[in-house]
């Protein structure tokens, strides 16, 4: 057929290369290899709700940028902040056991406190006969054999009196990697409650 240079009527068939105008320049459009679209985010602007994740790339310039609440899962890139601030917010942990003591020690809440800012534990005797006392063991290692007794944060926590109980709230003196809270009834067999908290 004369002026026809398409010889199928199959539209499956057919495939047809686009380009797009770059000033002066025409040039074809990119795809990888699954024939999904490539391409590059310049500029985000009025962001003012939603999430910005970068994987592999960086982000240059974030201008007029109400709030960003989170930055997580940047595996590679870099982000410049112009004109603002990036602020760290603490990330809390608690952890809590309620456990009837002997006058054998038991030894509770072992916690990585290397990776922590700061934190502390908090010991309560329910107990209205018996005497608690606790202290911190501290430990390069998790293992049960390498801690030690940070013998600067003994406590003694005596029963309750006047309807009041006995707290304490113990922090190591001394660091390594691990920590953990130790206990010891005089006699008897009191019951305690114990608390950690920490942020990083």
């Amino acid at each position: 057929m004369p002026n026809n240079l398409i010889f199928s009527n199959v539209a499956s068939e057919l495939q047809v290369q686009i380009f797009g105008k770059n000033g002066s320049n025409v040039l074809p459009l990119q795809t990888d290899t699954s024939g999904n679209l490539v391409a590059v985010v310049a500029t985000v602007s009025a962001l003012t709700a939603g999430t910005v994740t970068v994987q592999g790339g960086t982000i240059t310039t974030v201008s007029t940028v109400d709030t960003v609440n989170t930055v997580s899962a940047l595996t590679a890139g870099t982000v410049t902040v112009q004109g603002g601030t990036i602020n760290t917010v603490p990330i809390a942990t608690t952890s809590f056991t309620t456990l009837e003591l002997s006058t054998s020690t038991s030894n509770v809440l072992q916690m990585q406190t290397a990776t922590q800012n700061i934190y502390s534990y908090y010991v309560v005797n329910l107990s209205e006969t018996d005497t608690v006392t606790a202290l911190l063991q501290i430990s390069p290692v998790s293992t049960g054999t390498y801690f030690v007794n940070d013998t600067s944060t003994i406590v003694t926590l005596g029963p309750v009196s006047g309807g009041v109980t006995s707290k304490g709230v113990l922090v190591a003196a001394k660091y390594l990697q691990y920590t953990r809270l130790s206990l010891s009834a005089s006699a008897g067999t009191p019951t305690v409650e114990c608390y950690y908290n920490a942020h990083a």
